[in-house]
């Protein structure tokens, strides 16, 4: 008798078993929804560092376009529309040694279908993407200019103050 339960033994050992199949699969689901979670808060993570970087460059440029444009900007010529959302300047452009009168250069800003355009000469330039509002004040010798970029539910604003050139 002894060597027939040695076989029974064997046979119940031999395979697994029902519970034991749920079990192990239980423990893959867990481990596996922990790891979608994981990995989707890493991609959300991921998207909204990206987007406060492209902010973080679209206000650089944006500012970096303004200043250069500003600084040389005749205050004599600076014109503001109605709604603040509009600025046009002069920037006359004197040639070393001569006397004659400068070339003026005009140039313009406005939002347009939430973007910042530059047009000087006809050539329309984007300067900043991703722009909800946008104005322009000008006091005797300065321009500010205030905008608020957004993407998704990141929003930068951002405020310049450009002191112009005296008049002569």
């Amino acid at each position: 008798m002894q060597p027939s339960n040695r076989a029974s033994d064997q046979r119940a050992e031999a395979g697994v078993t029902l519970l034991e199949m749920v079990i192990a699969l239980a423990i893959s689901a867990i481990v596996s929804g922990a790891l979608v979670t994981a990995v989707f808060q890493y991609a959300s993570i991921i998207r909204a560092q990206q987007d406060a970087l492209v902010l973080n460059q679209q206000t650089q440029s944006a500012a970096a376009v303004l200043n250069r444009d500003l600084v040389g900007a005749d205050p004599d010529a600076v014109t503001i529309s109605e709604s603040g959302d509009e600025l046009t300047v002069q920037i006359p452009a004197y040639s070393f040694g001569s006397a004659g009168d400068p070339v003026t250069t005009t140039i313009s800003y406005q939002l347009s279908d939430s973007t910042i355009v530059r047009t000087m000469d006809g050539d329309a330039l984007t300067v900043a993407r991703h722009v909800q509002a946008l104005s322009f004040q000008h006091i005797t010798s300065t321009i500010t200019v205030d905008w608020t970029a957004q993407i998704r539910d990141r929003t930068r604003s951002a405020s310049l103050t450009v002191y112009l050139r005296q008049s002569e």
